[in-house]
């Protein structure tokens, strides 16, 4: 799978262009647990110069990025880019286990990191700490309770890189969550 987007126009004063790229390879097996491996790679331009006139961070209008780049929501759409390894596993029919990697860097070490809804998590005009923001694992075990009922529980471990120790400090962060999907 290949998607890619352009932006450009006007963004308050500023002139926007930007662009963004995901790509989305995987295989599943046979087998009784018909293994899947896959590899995602998801990038979005960041604005390094905030004051030229020029904005270059892609705007993610409408994120729904929980799934899409870590389920501990520490990266959007924007100024990024994310590595992500996969492999799941059927543990029974219509119950899957997904254990992923993702690999996050910045494009532009002077642009803002920002989490999926667009907060600003850190930023370093001077571009010494880099563009490693980090690394998180995800373990997650979808499942139907019933026809239109499906739960999600999950646990993601982010594990900061340079930068995000440089702006949000060393330590490792943990989340353990449960997710109700409820269908009409």
């Amino acid at each position: 799978d290949l998607e890619n987007a352009f932006q450009a126009g006007q963004r308050g004063p500023d002139t926007q262009r930007a662009a963004a790229l995901a790509a989305q390879a995987h295989y599943r097996f046979g087998g009784n647990t018909k293994p899947e491996l896959g590899f995602e790679y998801d990038y979005a331009t960041g604005d390094g110069k905030s004051t030229d006139g020029l904005s270059q961070e892609f705007n993610n209008l409408f994120p729904t990025n929980h799934p899409l780049y870590g389920y501990a929501d520490y990266l959007g759409w924007r100024n990024m880019q994310d590595f992500k390894a996969y492999v799941s596993v059927e543990l029974r029919p219509s119950v899957r286990a997904e254990l992923a990697y993702h690999r996050f860097l910045l494009v532009e070490k002077t642009g803002a990191w920002k989490n999926a809804g667009g907060t600003v998590l850190g930023i370093d005009p001077s571009g010494i700490l880099g563009t490693d923001l980090g690394h998180e694992f995800d373990l997650i075990i979808p499942f139907p309770l019933y026809e239109h009922l499906k739960m999600l529980p999950g646990y993601s471990l982010f594990l900061p890189g340079k930068f995000a120790r440089g702006t949000q400090g060393p330590r490792a962060s943990q989340f353990a969550y449960w997710q109700t999907v409820v269908t009409f």
